[in-house]
């Protein structure tokens, strides 16, 4: 019989997933990775995780992954803000840390399977969008591992939340109509900007608009990101920020309607491609999570992407994800814009 060790993680898609590769016949090995000093909700989601397993009737661990946690994700994440990029340490996640740093430690036997309550499918080897696309996570796992790809499962591909929700209900998991967790993976509810500020300590900083003229203020540049419009003050606005200076510690705003808000094109690195793609295919690309997907052709041999229209507001730091008939293929690092 087949081991898959599935990721409880308090909620109820993780302890659905869990219920169903139950009922299917695998030996069910309930998993909790947790870091307690960082998360504010670590303790409910430990109650609510060993619960489940509980009910289940599947043995129960938990992985301690803080210091891993605050060495692969979280001292990037910081760096690449203080750099004036930014990251999303929520693909991090899943690369280095679920399917990766706890895969390779796992799993031993090749009978052995890890299992997840993302909403994604898997077919032919390859990860496919899911039945529900409101809650389509396949942005957040194109940096992936190709070959680990083969040893995990994604249980909730062909449901929808309602029923998911309905599912857990009906055998009795307490975790069914428990609210979606929120804000940054294993961190919990917390505002980004509060999170970053034990970090990154505030810097005055002056705010341009795009004609060179003063408009305003910030608490410092590595706190905003290219297109948005709050958090400092400027006058005349609304502005949205189109560019950061992070030696001179400005922010560069424009108005919506300006030209420059919108790009041709992206340059990307860190590349990883579960499938081999040719210089001029075409392809769709996500460049923020739950954003629609944009026409666009590649060259992988240059990492660079041409949109077929122009693009408001993609940002470096950001993940840049490829797909071809709800297939993901692949994805990047956002480096430059044009």
């Amino acid at each position: 019989m087949s081991r898959v060790f599935v990721l409880l993680s308090g909620g109820v898609d993780s302890a659905c997933a869990a219920l169903l590769l139950k009922k299917e016949g695998f030996e069910v090995i309930g998993i909790h990775l947790r870091m307690t000093s960082l998360n504010n909700c670590a303790y409910e989601d430990f109650e609510d995780a060993k619960k489940v397993a509980e009910v289940l009737k599947i043995p129960f661990y938990v992985y301690d992954i803080e210091e891993d946690y605050k060495k692969l994700i979280m001292e990037r994440t910081i760096n690449d803000y203080r750099k004036g990029i930014t990251p999303n340490p929520d693909v991090l996640c899943n690369s280095e840390i679920k399917f990766g740093l706890f895969f390779d430690k796992i799993l031993g036997s090749k009978n052995d399977f890890i299992a997840s309550g993302h909403y994604a499918k898997k077919e032919a080897n390859l990860i496919k969008v899911p039945k529900d696309k409101e809650k389509d996570q396949t942005y957040f796992l194109w940096k992936i591992n190709k070959e680990k790809l083969k040893r995990i499962i994604f249980p909730l591909g062909d449901l929808k939340k309602e029923e998911v929700r309905k599912i857990a209900a009906e055998n009795n998991l307490h975790v069914a109509f428990k609210k979606d967790s929120q804000g940054l993976c294993f961190v919990g509810k917390i505002k980004f900007s509060k999170f970053l500020k034990k970090y990154l300590e505030p810097k005055r900083g002056e705010v341009y608009n795009n004609y060179g003229e003063l408009v305003g203020y910030h608490d410092g540049f590595y706190y905003y990101t290219l297109g948005q419009r709050h958090g400092f003050w400027a006058k005349n606005g609304p502005w949205y920020v189109v560019k950061k200076d992070p030696q001179k510690n400005i922010l560069i705003v424009a108005k919506d309607e300006d030209e420059i808000l919108y790009k041709n094109g992206i340059s990307y690195e860190e590349e990883n491609l579960f499938k081999n793609l040719q210089d001029g295919e075409e392809i769709m690309v996500r460049i923020r999570y739950r954003q629609k997907l944009i026409p666009a052709v590649i060259y992988p041999s240059l990492k660079k992407i041409f949109f077929k229209e122009k693009v408001k507001f993609p940002t470096p730091g950001q993940s840049v994800v490829f797909y071809k008939e709800d297939f993901l293929l692949g994805g990047g690092i956002i480096s430059q814009v044009f």
